[in-house]
């Protein structure tokens, strides 16, 4: 694998490597954004809620749904933080041309999109089939599934949803903290962290027990920054941690193999655009994130392990056959 992923990085021009100093920046839009949220996101809550009052998370008197919409706040804050320092961490590691993103487009990138995107659908589409047959018996749709307005409806969110999260995702975790991780640790170190990191930034809800404080206080959103960098190793099911990181380690493998971070956002936004018009129009009452079939998240099962593994497996060996 290290000879494989040596030869691609050879052949990527040093002016789009990264220098070592970039793990600084790592941190900095982790820590950053976490000390920002934590900062911003009780005064605007509590501007939100004399803005808004008709929003009923932040105004009902229930503690646990006052939580709920703080949590959201903050996770929204943490994640417009983050997005602010990545045009300046860009900048500073030299990052910011379309080339040195393997943004650059044209046919050879249109065509691995695409591709990517129809892998993606019928990856996870593939999954989401075998789950509703397992599972008919509990599995109940939300609204009628023949009907126009709801699929308008439900796939013109997917679609926002699957092309904002692939994209922003793909630049940050693929376009940026690869190249840093891979330069700082070494071509497999470095994807095996990313994936890792990738991860464990998915899992943001605090162990069910933690005393959050009052939703809304600065107290509280010290506690809920605790609680979710805590989050990975206290409430996240081992298929859930397990399928994110495989899932990391594919959005990287089809990077260097094509070369364009195009595939990747591809690839992401087939698996987001399965997920998201899965969850608004189906609900599986009893099924729990690590049983074997997992939620409509898909992604928290051991049935996606499988395709996750293969697809790794297939991109491993296509890119030391493609650097022979």
């Amino acid at each position: 694998m290290e000879k494989a992923l040596q030869a691609n990085q050879t052949a990527t021009p040093a002016a789009e490597r990264p220098p070592r100093g970039g793990l600084g920046g790592v941190a900095l839009i982790f820590f950053g954004s976490l000390a920002i949220a934590i900062l911003l996101s009780p005064p605007l809550f509590a501007l939100i809620r004399e803005l808004f009052p008709k929003w009923s998370k932040i105004t009902t008197g229930n503690p646990e749904s006052l939580l709920t919409g703080f949590d959201r706040i903050f996770s929204r804050v943490r994640m417009l933080s983050a997005l602010l320092f990545l045009p300046f961490l860009l900048k500073r590691e030299g990052l910011l041309s379309l080339e040195s993103l393997r943004l650059r487009w044209g046919s050879g990138p249109r065509r691995h999109l695409l591709a990517s995107v129809l892998l993606g659908i019928a990856m996870l589409g593939g999954v989401l089939a075998l789950q509703v047959l397992a599972l008919s018996p509990v599995a109940k749709a939300k609204a009628d599934p023949s009907s126009f307005s709801w699929w308008s409806y439900a796939l013109t969110g997917a679609i926002l949803t699957a092309v904002l999260v692939s994209f922003w995702e793909e630049v940050l975790f693929r376009g940026y903290l690869q190249k840093v991780f891979q330069r700082g640790l070494g071509s497999r170190a470095g994807i095996m962290v990313g994936a890792l990191f990738f991860s464990m930034l998915h899992f943001r809800s605090p162990p069910p027990a933690w005393d959050m404080g009052e939703p809304g206080t600065l107290e509280c959103a010290l506690r809920l920054a605790l609680g979710q960098s805590a989050a990975a190793f206290t409430t996240a099911p081992g298929a859930h941690f397990l399928n994110l990181f495989l899932a990391g380690i594919c959005l990287s493998l089809i990077t260097l193999r094509t070369g364009t971070l195009w595939a990747a956002i591809g690839l992401h936004a087939g698996w987001v655009l399965v997920r998201s018009t899965y969850i608004e129009g189906w609900s599986l009452p009893g099924a729990q994130p690590g049983d074997f079939w997992g939620t409509t998240a898909l992604v928290n099962g051991w049935v996606t392990t499988l395709p996750l593994l293969l697809l790794a497996g297939a991109l491993l060996l296509s890119l030391r056959r493609q650097t022979r």
